[in-house]
């Protein structure tokens, strides 16, 4: 069986600073149809690693690594505010297109994180 491939937040009950890491994730992989989760393919992944600049945002703001096969969280408020200014811009300029509506989607998961005092999950 193939390793699920996502972005998330977890949901609000759940406190992330007492629970374990192994248990948000799960949470995820058992609520894939949750508004918070955005479940991806292969291909979807290497084109925000490949054919986008979401991910170098990510990474350049976050001083992370994120790329297909690592995984990765931001913490950090600041962070996720600067990530989610840079991505509004770049998303501006995303011509339509999976890539668009996957910068969409990132965008509206680092919204729900910053309005839920939540951390954003990638799972690659």
């Amino acid at each position: 069986m193939e390793r699920p491939l996502f972005i998330f937040v977890p949901a609000e009950h759940l406190d992330e600073r007492v629970l374990e890491h192994a248990t948000v994730v799960d949470w995820a992989v058992t609520h894939f149809d949750h508004p918070n989760v955005v479940t991806l393919t292969q291909e979807e992944v290497y084109l925000l690693d490949s054919h986008s600049q979401v991910l170098t945002i990510v990474n350049e703001e976050n001083d992370s690594m994120l790329h297909w096969g690592e995984d990765d969280w931001v913490i950090e408020r600041d962070r996720l505010a600067r990530i989610q200014h840079r991505l509004t811009h770049y998303a501006q300029g995303v011509e339509p297109g999976r890539v668009q509506e996957l910068t969409h989607d990132v965008l509206r998961l680092a919204d729900i994180a910053l309005r839920t005092n939540k951390y954003l999950y990638f799972n690659f």
